[in-house]
């Protein structure tokens, strides 16, 4: 692969190229389809009719429910729902067939004559046809009503256009304006509508939903009738929660209670078991009646201590005091013991309170647990009646206020500027619709040689060849002038000889340039002269190639085309019914030399022709004779230029590619497939040959990548100049 392909960036200068190239070729064929078009299109616009334009201004906004709604203001006014709700409901079938039955447009002349075909109108125009009336339904005329009304809303507003396009101003002006008012009774009749529908719809579920409050009041009844339940849920919830909350308290204090009287009975009983004075325990001292006695004794005690010193025991006054002494010490101890059966007996009560508390409290916490069973299920009857209580009074306002306010009308819906019938058509359409066609038309064209271009999988030009071939160009040759079909060898003799200095000739100069530089040291050189196949101008090539190195150094054309002799034409080579010598007699030693060579008049250049048919020319290609005479023509002559058979499908050519210096490869532009030229040129260079490169013939002058023209003011001047150089001679 060459370097072209291994890069990355765009060759915008090809791309240019081909631009031009494309431009050039086709800009006959586009001009001639736009004009085409744009007269086919500009008889169409004589059938068009002036259209007179009608416009309805209607003023369509949401129903309002407040006097001032900040939503309608902010929200609504930008709402395109809303907008293309009431585009779809005006241009809806059954309001516009509703117009075309009250305007009885079905039999509007309008409407009733059948639209004609363009060719119809055409003829009419020119006068060479009659107009037809044929009946149309009324499906027809809505249709075309639905698809030429315009309806468009103005930007942050409600105000919406309706228009129609129609030859007949004021039929124009009649329909925009029926429309509009059909729109607003349908407003109308689509609220009224609502209204009823709504109001026995609410009676409808007013008469369920009373039915359901009933259900619900029925139930609750009988659940407060089975359960003995009086009140509503909060109120019982309220009586059973105050008696738990005072047994809890009571509770709590008959075990403090019994807390207090335990401490008291276990000490009791632990001194009575220690068989302790009992007389020592705190309850016991600070009982009032036994501190009095304890001060009774103590008194005596001390009365005891005074009389003993004064009388004896015996006395009577002493045994009085230690009679009362002792009837005291027993009254002590009989409260004592009295105080201790208190305890004993304030602890058992507290025992049992506290028991017959915590017993209460366990029924009230069940009673609790029922209840609360109950008042759940009570609780979703009462609302249960409740919800349908509500949903009653509901649907009752509901209705009460329909009924109030009636059918209201949407006033935010109205015309605001009925149509009037127009006094000017609208511009016409024609120049415009005659310029743009024009344009498309020829861009058409354009587009279709610039894809027969990118798609065109031939050689057209030297770019070409380095993209396509990966080889060198030694230059491009135009097509004669004057002769559009494939070039002969006469022709290209005669015309080379007499036009030096026309684009022709400086080309194949150009070629000639290329193959001197290619192998600049070399003063002796045979040149190769082939093609891939027929009718490439191989053989003028190789004439007009001979005759160039004429000019310059003495030079022989040989034809090796033995198998289809073409420079046989050249020279006059059937006198007497045969045909002269050529390369097969001198190969084969039937004549010297110089019977076979030949001299081509003015040319300077010296021709061998086929001479004698050779059945296998190959043989005599690859024989050492053939070699001998090369070498021997190469020693008289410093270029010989041979002009071989096509190489594609036969090896004559490549038998004589080992046999020469340098080869040049004819290719015709714009005709043999680049496969096929690879094909063959990749059997050339592996056999060895020097490929010099490829010669693009036949390139139409209106190429532009034709690089080598100059003008006619180069070649007039250098004409000129050369006549006066004679005249001086």
């Amino acid at each position: 692969m060459n370097d072209y392909y291994g890069n990355n960036a765009i060759d915008f200068a090809y791309y240019w190229q081909v631009l031009k190239t494309v431009f050039r070729k086709n800009i006959k064929q586009a001009v001639l389809m736009a004009l085409l078009v744009g007269g086919l299109t500009f008889l169409y616009t004589l059938t068009l009719e002036p259209q007179y334009r009608a416009i309805t201004v209607m003023h369509v906004a949401p129903k309002s429910k407040s006097v001032f709604n900040l939503r309608e203001l902010l929200i609504n006014r930008r709402d395109p729902a809303f907008r293309q709700t009431q585009v779809g409901i005006i241009r809806s079938r059954a309001l516009i067939k509703e117009v075309v039955r009250s305007l009885e447009l079905d039999k509007h002349p309008q409407f009733s004559v059948p639209q004609a075909s363009v060719y119809t109108k055409v003829k009419q125009k020119l006068g060479l046809g009659e107009n037809r009336k044929q009946p149309n339904i009324t499906r027809t005329v809505t249709d075309l009503l639905i698809e030429n009304i315009g309806i468009s809303s103005q930007r942050d507003s409600y105000l919406m256009n309706l228009s129609l396009d129609l030859p007949d101003p004021e039929l124009a002006a009649r329909i925009t304006n029926a429309l509009a008012e059909e729109y607003i009774k349908s407003v109308e009749r689509e609220q009224k509508t609502s209204s009823e529908s709504s109001e026995k719809w609410l009676l409808d579920r007013l008469e369920v939903v009373n039915k359901d409050l009933r259900a619900a009041e029925v139930a609750l009844q009988e659940f407060k009738e089975q359960e003995n339940i009086i009140g509503s849920s909060t109120q019982n919830d309220g009586i059973v929660s105050q008696e738990v909350d005072m047994i809890s308290s009571r509770l709590l204090e008959a075990r403090q209670k019994r807390l207090g009287s335990e401490a008291l009975y276990q000490q009791i009983i632990a001194t009575e078991r220690g068989k302790g004075d009992v007389q020592g325990i705190t309850a016991i001292q600070s009982d009032a009646i036994v501190q009095n006695i304890r001060r009774e004794l103590v008194e005596l005690e001390s009365r005891q201590s005074e009389l003993s010193q004064r009388y004896g025991p015996e006395h009577r006054r002493m045994v009085e005091l230690a009679s009362q002494m002792k009837a005291t010490e027993e009254n002590l101890t009989r409260q004592i013991q009295r105080v201790v059966s208190a305890i004993k007996s304030e602890y058992e009560l507290a025992k049992e309170s506290e028991s017959f508390l915590k017993n209460s409290l366990g029924q009230s916490t069940n009673k609790v647990q029922s209840l609360g069973r109950k008042q759940f299920e009570l609780l979703g009857l009462e609302q249960n009646v409740r919800t349908q209580r509500d949903v009653y009074q509901a649907f009752l306002k509901r209705l009460n206020e329909n009924r109030a306010t009636g059918v209201s009308v949407n006033e935010n819906v109205r015309i605001t500027d009925p149509a009037i019938a127009s006094l000017r058509p609208l511009p016409s359409k024609g120049p415009i619709l005659v310029i743009v066609f024009s344009l498309l038309s020829g861009l058409l064209a354009m587009g279709i040689g610039l894809l027969r271009e990118l798609f065109d999988n031939t050689i057209g030009n030297d770019q070409d060849v380095d993209r396509a071939l990966e080889t060198t160009s030694l230059g491009s040759v135009p097509m004669i002038e004057g002769d559009s079909s494939a070039v002969t060898g006469n022709v290209a003799y005669r015309y080379f000889d007499n036009n030096k200095f026309s684009q022709f000739s400086e080309s194949v100069r150009t070629v000639r340039s290329s193959l001197m530089l290619s192998s600049i040291d070399e003063k002796k050189r045979r040149i190769l002269v082939t093609s891939t196949v027929p009718g490439e101008g191989k053989t003028s090539m190789a004439i007009s190639l001979a005759m160039a190195f004429g000019q310059v150094q003495k030079t022989l054309l040989i034809d090796c085309d033995l198998r289809r002799p073409s420079l046989d034409e050249l020279l006059d080579t059937h006198s007497f019914g045969r045909r002269k010598l050529g390369l097969n007699d001198l190969c084969l030693g039937a004549a010297p030399p110089s019977e076979c060579i030949q001299s081509l008049p003015v040319s300077g250049v010296d021709l061998i022709t086929a001479g004698t048919i050779n059945p296998n020319p190959q043989e005599l290609f690859c024989s050492t004779k053939f070699t001998d005479v090369l070498n021997r023509l190469s020693e008289a002559y410093d270029v010989i230029v041979i002009d071989s058979p096509p190489s594609g499908g036969l090896s004559d050519a490549v038998l004589l590619s080992t046999q020469v210096d340098q080869v040049a490869y004819v290719v015709k532009a714009n005709a043999t497939p680049v496969a096929k030229i690879r094909a063959t040129l990749k059997a050339i260079i592996k056999s060895g040959a020097n490929l010099c490169g490829v010669v693009v013939n036949q390139v139409p002058a209106s190429d532009s990548s034709f690089s080598y023209y100059y003008g006619r003011g180069y070649y007039d001047d250098s004409l000129q100049n050369e006549s006066s150089d004679d005249n001086t001679n």
